[in-house]
């Protein structure tokens, strides 16, 4: 059951970098995720993270601090590929 579990969030995660560079147009980092770029815009305080940040921890409601914990996990991706 853990197998299904990791492939499936391993879909979605890869699906949701897909996503991103779709609708940046590429201007994004590898292994960055919407949610990771959301928190990230909130906390330069643009309108634009400020309304869906929101959105998705509420959507994402079984992730306490979603958004954030994306942020740290990308932090963390980029800290041990430097």
């Amino acid at each position: 059951m853990k197998n299904i579990r990791r492939r499936f969030l391993i879909v979605f995660y890869v699906t949701d970098n897909l996503l991103l560079a779709l609708l940046t147009l590429g201007e994004c980092q590898i292994g960055e995720t919407i949610s990771s770029v959301v928190w990230e815009l909130e906390f330069d305080n643009k309108l634009l993270g400020r309304i869906l940040r929101p959105c998705i921890d509420r959507l994402l409601w079984f992730d306490k601090d979603h958004c954030f914990n994306a942020w740290r996990t990308y932090q963390k991706m980029m800290k041990a590929n430097l």
